[in-house]
């Protein structure tokens, strides 16, 4: 997966990974949450942000196209 991560990289087909201030994400989860509150995050890697809206009480939904990284989430 690494092997084919930076051929993707170097050919400029997509973006690089660009990490999360997880503090910065954690704030604000807990400013917005609310009952019945949902959360969708696109390209959810392998959830971590997902898994803190969840843990937070949100409905949270993660979406991510990368088999391989969907399959490091289940985990």
């Amino acid at each position: 997966m690494a092997a084919r991560f930076d051929e993707d990289v170097r050919s400029k087909q997509w973006h690089p990974f660009l990490p999360a201030n997880y503090r910065v994400v954690l704030q604000a989860l807990v400013a917005r949450r609310a009952p019945d509150v949902r959360f969708l995050e696109w390209g959810s890697a392998t959830g971590v942000i997902t898994i803190m809206a969840d843990l937070l009480g949100y409905e949270a939904y993660g979406i991510e196209l990368d088999a391989d990284l969907v399959d490091v989430a289940r985990e």
